[in-house]
This record gives C-alpha cells, sequence and structure tokens, in this order.
C-alpha cells in the first residue's frame, strides 16, 4: 500500500525548501489556520461557558471537539457546516504562504504543484 506524502514533505524531498524553512512555514500555517474550537468561539456560535462544559466532555469521554459540542445539544450539523465554512474561508494553504514569505516564487508553486500531483504524492 502507497502511503501518500503531503505537500510539504514533497517540496522537501525535491531540495525546493528546507527543513527549517518548512518547519517555520508550518508554524505559522498553524497559527493563522484556526481551530474549529476557536472558530466556534469567534463566531460566536457557543458562549464560552457553554464551550467549557464540551471541552470537559471531550476530555472525559474522548470525543472530538464537534461530538461533545454536538452531545451537548450545543450546535447542529447545520451549524457544524457553517463553521467549516468559515474556516475554509480564512484557511491558508502552505504553497501560498511559502510564496508571501518569499521561499518561492508563484511561478515554482505552480511547477510544484503539477509535478505533485502528476506522481509525487507517492
Amino acid at each position: 500500500m502507497d502511503i501518500p506524502i503531503l505537500f510539504g514533505r514533497f517540496l522537501l524531498n525535491k531540495g525546493i525548501i528546507s527543513k527549517d524553512k518548512l518547519s517555520y512555514a508550518l508554524k505559522v500555517q498553524s497559527e493563522i489556520n484556526n481551530s474549529f474550537l476557536l472558530t466556534t468561539l469567534e463566531g460566536g456560535y457557543v458562549k464560552i461557558e457553554a464551550l467549557k462544559d464540551a471541552i470537559n466532555l471531550q476530555r472525559d469521554k474522548g470525543l472530538c471537539f464537534k461530538d461533545a459540542l454536538m452531545e451537548l445539544k450545543l450546535i447542529d450539523e447545520e451549524t457544524i457546516e457553517k463553521i467549516k465554512g468559515e474556516m475554509a474561508e480564512k484557511r491558508i494553504m502552505l504553497g501560498d504562504l511559502i510564496v508571501k514569505q518569499g521561499i518561492i516564487t508563484s511561478h515554482e508553486l505552480e511547477d510544484a504543484l503539477k509535478e505533485f500531483h502528476e506522481h509525487g504524492k507517492h
């Protein structure tokens, strides 16, 4: 069974990005891309007191955060989809980030993405 590699690993393996620059870009990306919990709170979908209850239930039952919110009937499937949509709108992709950081050009990104999609995932 082939295990697909992520785009960052592909860039590293091709020598397009250094390990240090990739690590830094991934750190910045995770700081920019909000978590489901943070997006839920920032969007005002659930009050902070209710979030605490959901976090406790999540920890106690080993649930994912969305399932804890659902079990407590704090949000429904429609709201989950709305939150996911907000997250997707704000999300910055690794390739876009490393172009903004000046690590590669947009043309180099296009070429790397093309190669990655053609045969670089395995």
